[in-house]
C-alpha cells in the first residue's frame, strides 16, 4: 500500500506532465527555422521603427535596407517557401544591400534613399503571401499562429505606407498642407490610421488619399476583431477537415463519432425460426414440400 506522501507525489507529477502536455499544444513546436513567426513580428517592428525614425539619414538608410532585406528572407524561410522564391529573393536582397553599403561609402545618400522602398516593398508585398500561404497549412492553431497573424497586421501597416509614397510620387501631394510626404510620415500616418488613432497633423489630401485611409482603417479594426479574435480563442483547437470543394474552416477539438451497432438492439425480439419440414412464416402451409424420406 503506499503511503500517502507517494500518493501526494504521484499526482504532483501527473499533473506537471498534463501542464507540460497542454503548454505543448498551445505552443506547438516548430521544426529547425519553419514557424519563428515570433522571431518574424519582432524583426518587422525593428524594420518599421528604423524606416520611421532612422530613414533621413544615410547610415540609417544602409540599416534599413539591410533589415527590410533581411526581415523578408527570415519570413520566406520560415514560411517554408519554393526553394527558387527564396533563391531569387537572395540574389535581390544581396545585390540591394551590396548597392546600398557602397554608395553609403561613397556619400551618395539620394541612390540609398531610393533603395529603401525597394527593400521594404518588397517585404511589404511579398512576405505576407507566403505568411498566408503558410498558416493555411496549421493543423492546430498555437501561438505561432497568432504571431503570424499579427505580422500580418503589421505588413499591412507598411504596405499602406508605401502606398502613400507611391502615390504621392504620382499624383501629386498626398496629405494636405504638405508638399513632399517622405517616408517617415507616410508610414506614421498609416499606422495611426490602421490604429484609428487620427491625431490631426496629418490629414489626406485628395480623394483617393482618403479613399485609402478610410479602407485601411476599416480593414484594420474588421481584422482585430476578426481574425485576431478567433485565433486567440480558439488556441490550441485544431482545423476542422473541409469537404471536397469547400474551404476548411477554424472549430474546436472534434471527438470521433460513436459507432453505430451493426446487430440488432438490445431487447428486440428476433424472428421465430421454423422447425424442419414446417413452411417458412408467410407461406401457405399447403405448398411446403414434405421432407425427404431417412433411409434406415
Amino acid at each position: 500500500m503506499r503511503s500517502p506522501r507517494t500518493r501526494i507525489g504521484r499526482r504532483l507529477f501527473d499533473l506537471a506532465r498534463d501542464a507540460t502536455v497542454e503548454e505543448g499544444a498551445l505552443l506547438g513546436t516548430p521544426a529547425g527555422m519553419i514557424d519563428r513567426y515570433g522571431v518574424a513580428l519582432a524583426l518587422i517592428a525593428l524594420t518599421i521603427v528604423v524606416d520611421f525614425s532612422l530613414a533621413g539619414t544615410t547610415s540609417g538608410a544602409v540599416l534599413g535596407v539591410v533589415l527590410g532585406g533581411g526581415t523578408l528572407l527570415f519570413v520566406l524561410t520560415t514560411s517554408d517557401a519554393s526553394a527558387r522564391l527564396v533563391a531569387a529573393t537572395r540574389l535581390f536582397v544581396g545585390v540591394a544591400i551590396a548597392i546600398a553599403v557602397i554608395a553609403g561609402l561613397a556619400g551618395d545618400s539620394a541612390r540609398v534613399q531610393a533603395l529603401i522602398p525597394l527593400a521594404g516593398g518588397a517585404l511589404a508585398f511579398v512576405a505576407p503571401l507566403a505568411i498566408i500561404n503558410r498558416l493555411r497549412q496549421h493543423t492546430t492553431i498555437t501561438l505561432h499562429t497568432v504571431f503570424g497573424a499579427l505580422c500580418l497586421y503589421l505588413l499591412a501597416g507598411l504596405f499602406f505606407a508605401y502606398v502613400y509614397a507611391f502615390t504621392d510620387a504620382v499624383a501629386g501631394p498626398v496629405f494636405a498642407d504638405t508638399p513632399v510626404a517622405g517616408l517617415p510620415d507616410t508610414v506614421y500616418f498609416s499606422f495611426i490610421t490602421l490604429a484609428t488613432v487620427g491625431y490631426g497633423d496629418l490629414a489626406p489630401g485628395t480623394e483617393l488619399a482618403r479613399m485609402l485611409a478610410v479602407s485601411e482603417g476599416i480593414g484594420g479594426q474588421l481584422y482585430l476583431v476578426t481574425a485576431i479574435a478567433v485565433l486567440v480563442t480558439n488556441l490550441g483547437s485544431s482545423r476542422a477537415s473541409a469537404p471536397a470543394g469547400a474551404e476548411g474552416g477554424m472549430s474546436t477539438r472534434e471527438q470521433p463519432a460513436p459507432e453505430q451497432p451493426t446487430g440488432p438492439p438490445s431487447g428486440a425480439s428476433r424472428p421465430p425460426v421454423a422447425p424442419p419440414g414446417a413452411a417458412p412464416p408467410g407461406t401457405d402451409p399447403s405448398r411446403a414440400e414434405p421432407p425427404p424420406d431417412r433411409k434406415r
